[in-house]
C-alpha cells in the first residue's frame, strides 16, 4: 500500500461519526435509558415513572348521598379506619370494620387529631384513614371552634361565616381552617374520607330535566375537597324488582316479583350529575359507573369496601392492558 493510500485510510476512519458515551451522574446505575429509566439520584427525590395510580387504601374520597343512603355503612367496611362520627351514627352498621368515636367538642377533636399524628410515627399504629361522617357537621364543629377563637370582651361571634370580616372573609376563614386539618393528617400518612348531605335540584338541559346532585356543605369548600381528592362520587338507594322463584314437581318456575332496596356507588356521569365537576375518579377511566355495594346483612355477601376494591382493580388491569405502559415505576 503506497504512503497516499495509507493517508486516505486514516482520513476515512477519522471522519466517521464517533458513537457518544451516555453521561453518568454517579455510576452505570444512573445512566438514562431509552426505555425511560430514572436516574437513582432522581429516584431519590420521588421521581416517579409509568402508570401508577394510588393503591385503594391511600384513595381521597369525597361521597355524598341522602341521609340513610349507605354511606356511613360503606365507610364502615372501609379496614384500619378510623371514623370521627359527628352524627352518631354509625353504631348501627353491622359487620363494621371500622372504629368509631362521636366527636362533640372542639376541644375533643383536637385531642384525637394530635393522638392520630403522634400514632402517626410509630410502625403498629392502627389507623390508616380517617373518615369525617358527616363533614357537614364537622365544619360546624370549626365554626364553632372559631368562634370561640375569635370572639372577645368587646363583640361576641356566634357564626364565624356571618359576624366575622366582609365579603365572605368568614368562609374563607373556616375553609382555610378545616383544610388545614386535612392537611395535617395528609403530611402524617394518613388517607381522608369525606362525607357530605346532598340536595337535590332539578335543571332543564335541552328540553329534558335532569337532576342535579350537590353537596349542603358550602361550596367553596366541596370544591376545595372535589378538587382534592382522587374520588367523587354518590351513594344512594334505589327500590328494584327481582323475580321470585319457587319448585313445582321437580321444576323452577317464576312465581311473580318482589321489591328490593339495592346501594349503589356512582362513580361516574349518569342520568343524576354530581354538581358542575359531576363525578369524579382520577386516572381511572375505566372505573365502572355504577357499583353494587351488598347488603350487610347477609352474612356471606362481600362487604362494599371489597367490592369497590375489586371495581377498582379491575379497572386498573385494563388501562394498563389496553395501553401497555408498566404498572411500576423503573
Amino acid at each position: 500500500m503506497t504512503e497516499q493510500q495509507l493517508k486516505d485510510v486514516k482520513r476515512a476512519r477519522t471522519a466517521q461519526p464517533q458513537q457518544k458515551q451516555p453521561e453518568t451522574a454517579q455510576g452505570a446505575d444512573n445512566i438514562v435509558s431509552e426505555q425511560g429509566r430514572i436516574r437513582s439520584d432522581y429516584a431519590c427525590l420521588g421521581v416517579r415513572s409509568g402508570y401508577t395510580p394510588p393503591d385503594a387504601d391511600r384513595l381521597r374520597m369525597f361521597l355524598i348521598g341522602p341521609p340513610g343512603g349507605g354511606k356511613t355503612t360503606f365507610v364502615a367496611s372501609m379496614p384500619r379506619t378510623l371514623i370521627l362520627d359527628y352524627e352518631d351514627g354509625a353504631w348501627g352498621v353491622p359487620r363494621s370494620r371500622a372504629h368509631r368515636i362521636v366527636v362533640r367538642e372542639p376541644q375533643q377533636q383536637q385531642k384525637i387529631l394530635d393522638k392520630l399524628v403522634a400514632d402517626s410515627r410509630s410502625p403498629n399504629r392502627p389507623y390508616d384513614r380517617v373518615v369525617f361522617d358527616t363533614v357537614d357537621q364537622w365544619v360546624e364543629l370549626n365554626n364553632t371552634d372559631l368562634a370561640e377563637q375569635y370572639s372577645n370582651n368587646s363583640r361576641t361571634i356566634r357564626d364565624i361565616t356571618q359576624d366575622y370580616g366582609t365579603k365572605g372573609a368568614g368562609y374563607n376563614l373556616l375553609r382555610k381552617y378545616s383544610w388545614s386539618q386535612l392537611e395535617r393528617l395528609e403530611k402524617a400518612g394518613y388517607s381522608w374520607v369525606c362525607v357530605g348531605h346532598m340536595s337535590e335540584k332539578t335543571l332543564s338541559i335541552n328540553d329534558k330535566d335532569v337532576t342535579v346532585l350537590r353537596p349542603v356543605l358550602y361550596s367553596s369548600f366541596a370544591q376545595v375537597l372535589v378538587r382534592n381528592c382522587e374520588l367523587f362520587g354518590g351513594i344512594h338507594a334505589e327500590n328494584e324488582t327481582e323475580p321470585v322463584y319457587k319448585e313445582v314437581r321437580g321444576k323452577t318456575i317464576k312465581a311473580g316479583e318482589q321489591s328490593v332496596i339495592r346501594v349503589y356507588l356512582d362513580v361516574q356521569s349518569s342520568g343524576c350529575q354530581l354538581s358542575r365537576q359531576e363525578s369524579k375518579t382520577r386516572g381511572v377511566p375505566t372505573m365502572s359507573r355504577k357499583i353494587h355495594l351488598p347488603d350487610p346483612m347477609k352474612p356471606d355477601a362481600p362487604l362494599g369496601w371489597d367490592e369497590f376494591v375489586r371495581h377498582y382493580k379491575e379497572a386498573i388491569a385494563e388501562v394498563q392492558q389496553q395501553s401497555s405502559l408498566p404498572s411500576n415505576a423503573d
